[in-house]
């Protein structure tokens, strides 16, 4: 099967391709406000450089959140386009789960990737490995352990309770003078989402059965939209 994952969700922009058990090719830049501009023609290049045409994919998935919402609407876009264009499957895939899934951590652990929400807060969950593929489980299946939501790092590190010191946070680091960094076992920051990993996930979904309907392809916010704040007199930055 192959499939082409797409992430526009954080400060990255990425496509990948995953074909039979593994990551055929991927490209990440970091041009978060360009996504528009930059998305078809990386598609393209992706796809040629690993001399495969659209004509030949079975599947795509997209990081539909939760992350940035000019992003996300971009990205879940053109894989509905793509979806319904070629009459094949188009999947959402976490954003955060594929952040987790991206990153290998030891037997035992937790993974809790990280995007940032603003003023202190992130857009976290917690994952558990329910298989591992690839070597040295340098990629592998995300089991939900605790689910999205908007927090701040201490809420986080409430919610892990006693799991809490064999818990990973990855992705957007927390404040250096945050005190629920020493909660955590380990924290990796700077790592980004590999647009090949969504892939995979959207693969998996799509070989157990996600029909993938391109019309159903849409962003998960996990927080009002600007106009929705800007209706109930909110802040429009979210903060």
């Amino acid at each position: 099967m192959l499939v082409v994952g797409i992430d526009t969700s954080s400060v990255t922009l990425g496509v990948g391709l995953w074909r039979d058990g593994m990551v055929l090719a991927e490209m990440v830049l970091r041009a978060p406000r360009r996504s528009s501009s930059l998305l078809p023609s990386l598609l393209d290049t992706v796809l040629s450089g690993a001399g495969v045409t659209p004509g030949d994919l079975d599947g795509v998935a997209v990081a539909h959140g939760p992350g940035s919402f000019t992003g996300l609407r971009i990205g879940c876009a053109l894989g509905a386009g793509i979806g319904r264009g070629l009459g094949i499957p188009a999947v959402g895939v976490s954003s955060l789960a594929a952040l987790a899934a991206s990153t290998p951590i030891p037997p035992g652990s937790l993974a809790v990737p990280a995007l940032g929400a603003r003023r202190g807060a992130f857009f976290t969950a917690a994952y558990a490995p329910s298989g591992e593929t690839g070597e040295s489980g340098a990629y592998w299946l995300p089991r939900e352990y605790i689910p999205p939501a908007r927090r701040t790092p201490g809420e986080m590190a409430s919610a892990l309770g006693s799991k809490r010191s064999s818990s990973w946070w990855i992705g957007d680091p927390p404040p250096g003078e945050c005190s629920a960094t020493e909660s955590f076992g380990r924290v990796l920051g700077g790592r980004w989402i590999a647009p090949g990993i969504v892939a995979f996930l959207g693969a998996d979904m799509i070989a157990g059965g996600a029909a993938g309907d391109p019309r159903e392809l849409s962003p998960r916010y996990y927080r009002e939209t600007e106009a929705e704040r800007r209706r109930m007199g909110a802040d429009p930055d979210g903060r």
